[in-house]
């Protein structure tokens, strides 16, 4: 390869990763742009071989001016998630993401979100807020059944948690194989089967054509009375419209939502007043630090890049993953 290379760094807050990159790497030019309206302009005037980006608002993504910017050889998604990516022509492109950046993290929020809901936290704030004393029994989730849609680096890390705090835990993968600390591997044809044993349906699975309302009516049937439902996927696997009728109906046992069809949540959507429901935005990946540790990814994929040598964290555009 060339030595001349050039790096554009694509986030709102570039100030957090430029000097760890440019440490690195001070043989290579960093160009920083901290806007979607910029973007396009940005490639044109650099010519990137590489983009290294990281979605940073709720606009529509600017994907367009990177597919037509014909210098970028490679796209390194600072997150997980390439629904806003996609698609692309892997034979002019490589992308790359950084899978795991979050999954423990995102393990914790979903341990966190099952222990809340069996214990009954929503019921003992609201009436803590109304200063009103009322006995409740509490529940554990030891002994219950997780059922993880997608047994992706997320899932395995909510499946490593779970393990230990002694639920029994199957899961969902599009190939499936031996996965560790996960008592049956359904594959994603037996979706429903595995749904209807879940005491808690984790949802974790990416966002592509063949996953989009994934979680809809007739899955949402197939679950236990009573379930609960976690999703940290990405907004539209579940059919909202369809999860809120399984919690308005009781079918559900309740739901903590960290990912919605449209977001922000509009402000007149019913699930915020539901008292089986517990709402973050979308934050479930973003911890203190995560922005670092995503540049540090990139970084040890940059070296290989500049090695000539294979990336680490591939992303096949059919898959999506």
């Amino acid at each position: 390869m060339s030595e001349h290379r050039r790096i554009l760094l694509h986030y709102d807050r570039p100030e957090l990763l430029r000097d760890l990159i440019a440490a690195r790497f001070p043989q290579v030019e960093l160009r920083c742009c901290s806007s979607y309206g910029e973007l396009a302009g940005a490639l044109a005037d650099f010519a990137p071989q590489v983009l290294f980006c990281v979605k940073f608002e709720d606009q529509p993504y600017p994907r367009d001016a990177i597919m037509a910017c014909p210098s970028i050889e490679w796209v390194s998604n600072g997150g997980a998630g390439m629904d806003h990516l996609l698609p692309w022509n892997p034979n002019r492109l490589t992308v790359t993401n950084a899978s795991g950046v979050a999954s423990r993290m995102m393990a914790e929020y979903v341990i966190g979100g099952m222990l809340a809901l069996s214990i009954g936290l929503p019921n003992f704030i609201r009436r803590q807020m109304q200063h009103r004393w009322q006995f409740e029994r509490v529940a554990g989730i030891a002994g219950k059944t997780v059922a993880i849609v997608g047994l992706g680096r997320t899932g395995r890390a909510v499946a490593g948690l779970a393990s230990a705090l002694d639920m029994r835990v199957i899961g969902t993968r599009a190939h499936p194989a031996a996965t560790p600390n996960v008592d049956r591997v359904y594959p994603a044809t037996q979706l429903h089967e595995a749904l209807g044993e879940g005491d808690f349906v984790v949802v974790t699975a990416p966002l592509l054509g063949s996953t989009r309302h994934l979680i809809g009516t007739s899955a949402i049937a197939a679950m236990k009375a009573g379930a609960c439902v976690i999703d940290v996927s990405r907004g539209g696997v579940v059919d909202q419209a369809a999860l809120a009728h399984g919690l308005q109906s009781h079918k559900l046992g309740g739901a903590v939502l960290d990912v919605f069809e449209r977001e922000p949540l509009a402000a007149d959507s019913a699930l915020w007043d539901m008292h089986n429901v517990i709402i973050t935005p979308h934050c479930s990946s973003v911890y203190e630090g995560w922005e670092r540790r995503a540049a540090q990814m990139f970084c040890d994929n940059l070296e290989c890049w500049l090695a000539g040598k294979p990336l680490s964290n591939v992303v096949d555009p059919v898959r999506g993953y």
